[in-house]
Order: C-alpha cells, then sequence, then structure tokens
C-alpha cells in the first residue's frame, strides 16, 4: 500500500523561503489552508519552463520531477481527502472561532457519540465482563447512586492492586510505554477541555463553583508548571516524543498517531462546545473521569517498573480521589444539580435528567477503539511476518489474558474455551480439525 501523503509531513518541507519569493505567491506557502486554495496555480507555475517562474540555481534550481510528483500525487488525493473526522473535530474546535461553519457537524457528531453511549447502558457489550454490568442504567435515588459508585470504586481498586507491570499482556518494553504515552498525547494535552464552557463568568451556583474548582486545578490554578497539559507536554519531551503545538494543524495531521487518539479528545471538544445543551452529559463525563481516577495507578507501576516519570499520574490520583478531591466534587455536582431538577420537574424529571447523565459517564466507553487499536498496533509490529500458523498460535496466546476469562461454561468439543485458550498451539489444531475451519 503506497504512504499517505500528508502535507505537513511530506509537502510543506519541498518549499523554502526562496520558494515563496521566486514563485511570487503573496501567500503563506507553509500554511495548509493556503496551499489548498492555490495548488492548481502552484502546480502550474512548478512545471512551467519559464526559468523566471522557478527557484534559481541558488536556491537548489527546479523541483526535480519526484518531488513535482509527490505534488501533484498530493492534490490528486491527500488535499481533497482532507483529514479523518475525528482528527478535523480536534483541530477546528480547538481553532472555533476560524472555523464557525464546522459547529453543525460538531453538534450532529455530539449527538453520534452520546447514541453510542446510550445503547452502552441499555446493553452493555459482553467483552467488558463485570465492568459492563457496573455501567448498565439504573434508577437515580441517593442510595442506588451510592452504592453503584462504590461498587465502581471497589472493582477499579482491586484490578489496580492485582496488576504487575512484569506480568502485563500488551507493554513488553519501555519501547512500548513510550509509545502509549505517544498516542495519549491529544487527550491529556487537552486535559479538562470538556469543562471550558461549562464554567462561565458572572454570578455562580455551588455546582459551578464545584465544576470551576475541577477546572482550575486542569489549569494549573495560574501556575505554569502545575498546568497538566503542560506537565504531560513535560513527559513527552522527557521521553524524546516532540509534537507540533496542539493548537496547529500539524498535530492533528501528524501521522504517528493512530486516528483514534483523536476519539475521546473529539468528543469531549464536541460536548463543550454546547455546553447549555449537553450539560447533564458534560456532568456524567466529569464524574467518569474524576471518580475512576484509579484507573490510571498502574501507570504508575509501569512507569516505574521501565523507569519513566510518574508525576503525572500520581498528581491526577492524589487531586482526583473520591473522598474529597475531584471525584467528590463530580459526584456531589450531580446530587445538587438533580436536586434542583427535582424541585422544578418532579422525579420524572430527575430520572429523565439523571439517564442523560450516566450516558454522558458512558460515552468515554463507546468512544473510539484507542486501546484495541494500540494493542493491535504493538500486536503487528512484534510478530514481523512469520508464517500463518505461527501467527495463529501468537494471536490467540495475545488474547488469552483477557479471552480466557470471558466465555464462562461455554465449550468446544468437551473442553472449556476458557481453558483451551491456555494452549495456544493445542487450541488451533483443534479449530483446523473441526468444522469452523474450511480446509
Amino acid at each position: 500500500m503506497d504512504k499517505e501523503i500528508t502535507f505537513y509531513q511530506d509537502i510543506k518541507p519541498l518549499f523554502r523561503e526562496k520558494d515563496r519569493n521566486c514563485m511570487y505567491f503573496s501567500f503563506d506557502l507553509y500554511d495548509y489552508e493556503a496551499v489548498c486554495d492555490k495548488a492548481d496555480e502552484i502546480y502550474k507555475r512548478l512545471t512551467s519552463e519559464n526559468e523566471g517562474q522557478m527557484p534559481p540555481s541558488g536556491a537548489g534550481g527546479k523541483w526535480n520531477q519526484e518531488k513535482i510528483d509527490k505534488f501533484k500525487k498530493w492534490m490528486e488525493t491527500g488535499k481533497k481527502k482532507g483529514l479523518p473526522p475525528e482528527r478535523e473535530a480536534f483541530y477546528k474546535l480547538l481553532n472555533n472561532e476560524s472555523f464557525p461553519e464546522f459547529l453543525p457537524t460538531a453538534k450532529k457528531m455530539a449527538y453520534d457519540y452520546l447514541d453510542k453511549a446510550k445503547s452502552l447502558i441499555e446493553n452493555p457489550p459482553s467483552e467488558l465482563g463485570r465492568y459492563g454490568k457496573l455501567l448498565k442504567h439504573f434508577e437515580f435515588t441517593q442510595d442506588a447512586f451510592n452504592k453503584r459508585l462504590q461498587h465502581i470504586y471497589d472493582y477499579v481498586k482491586e484490578e489496580v492492586d492485582k496488576y504487575e507491570p512484569a506480568n502485563d499482556p500488551i507493554y513488553n518494553s519501555r519501547k512500548d510505554v513510550i509509545e502509549s504515552i505517544r498516542q495519549w498525547a491529544p487527550f491529556n494535552q487537552t486535559d479538562g477541555a470538556w469543562l471550558r464552557y461549562a464554567v462561565k463568568l458572572g454570578p455562580t451556583d455551588e455546582i459551578t463553583s464545584l465544576l470551576s474548582e475541577i477546572l482550575q486545578d486542569e489549569l494549573g490554578n495560574g501556575k505554569a508548571e502545575h498546568n497538566h497539559s503542560t506537565l504531560y507536554t513535560t513527559l513527552l519531551a522527557s521521553c524524546g516524543i516532540n509534537l507540533p503545538e496542539v493548537y496547529q494543524r500539524a498535530y492533528a495531521e501528524d501521522p504517528r498517531f493512530l486516528d483514534s487518539a483523536f476519539s475521546i479528545p473529539a468528543l469531549s471538544l464536541c460536548i463543550s462546545q454546547f455546553s447549555d445543551l449537553f450539560f447533564p452529559e458534560i456532568l456524567g463525563f466529569t464524574l467518569l473521569i474524576e471518580w475512576t481516577v484509579l484507573e490510571v495507578a498502574p501507570n504508575i507501576k509501569l512507569f516505574k517498573y521501565y523507569g519513566l516519570n510518574p508525576h503525572f499520574y500520581e498528581m491526577h490520583v492524589a487531586i482526583d480521589n473520591a473522598s474529597s478531591g475531584h471525584g467528590a466534587n463530580a459526584k456531589r455536582s450531580i446530587e445538587l444539580y438533580l436536586d434542583h431538577v427535582r424541585q422544578n420537574g418532579g422525579d420524572d424529571a430527575v430520572q429523565e435528567h439523571w439517564r442523560r447523565i450516566w450516558i454522558g459517564f458512558a460515552s468515554l466507553w463507546s468512544a473510539g477503539t484507542l486501546a484495541r487499536d494500540f494493542e493491535e498496533m504493538l500486536y503487528q509490529k512484534r510478530i514481523g511476518k512469520p508464517d500463518l500458523r505461527q501467527r495463529m498460535i501468537k494471536m490467540i496466546a495475545h488474547k488469552a489474558p483477557y479471552a480466557s476469562r470471558n466465555h464462562n461454561d461455554r465449550k468446544f468439543g468437551d473442553k472449556f474455551i476458557n481453558e483451551l485458550f491456555n494452549n495456544p498451539e493445542g487450541f488451533l489444531d483443534a479449530l483446523v480439525e473441526s468444522s469452523y475451519v474450511v480446509k
């Protein structure tokens, strides 16, 4: 498959300052939108026989045919294709004043994300196991709310306590962990974005004050060195990862990111763009982020194991805790909000708004496939190109840590499927001899 040609990685480096002067363009040849708009004229000048139109010998002479062909291919493919939807949403919503025409698309994307979350809470997929059951919708009462959150907290803590980096089925090296740090950059370098318009200027109430406290902590409370996005940028730099500025198109276009690295950030930006419309969902989104912060605790163990600085995650566990930190604030803001709804609309209104809150809570689980895509990326890098049998055995072994717990009492022949995953080669042989494989 031909490598995709992108503007910032492939086309922009072809232009030099002298190219701009020699080609007599009055716009910025380093700007994506400008070059897209003038691509035909640029190509015409690149292929002109008039030497005056082209860079002089002092600037390296005319572009060679390889460079011209690359520019033409970009015109025919990359220029027209643009960015994948979630990358585009990320870039345009971070620069929303420049792209007001994108807002209807952003609103539709928000509804699409939330529709997926609605399906999840109604029928959690079996692969989520016990956690999936905890995401299932329930009617709100204070007691039911308290119990569900406690069950979620206990489940997360139980999983964290069991975690040992040496036995991690996904991360086999320091390089793997560093790559995960890169892939989570779009989310962590926009930490707190979901609250950016939920907190307004002017007279406030206790709900907004609680959210404001969370947002201010995310932003660093006026100290650059405490800003969460800055802390993550520092972590990236310590790993030798240098990315474009987060607001630049080059960031959203960076081919080193998986497309799904932009899914949760796009969700965050889409719902926050319409904070009044999606306020209940934002409350739920906030609760998931802050209440389940212990889910990042394995990263602390993992980073220490591979000699990486865990400060970013240590800080989150410290301030997002459920007893007195952001988790408690998120829970209390929902309780106050529903009290207000009850006073003005009664219990039916409470249940309606609660359902929306819980959809927001579950939306992070239904948005995108980064974890799965990242795991697959590592897997593909590891297996290289062995023969098909070895690839199949490795695939079964790779899936075993999770798959061996998902099939309950189901059998394949006279053996339990969960047990078969403990013998990948034997499992493959059984499959080959079965009617499931056409030979």
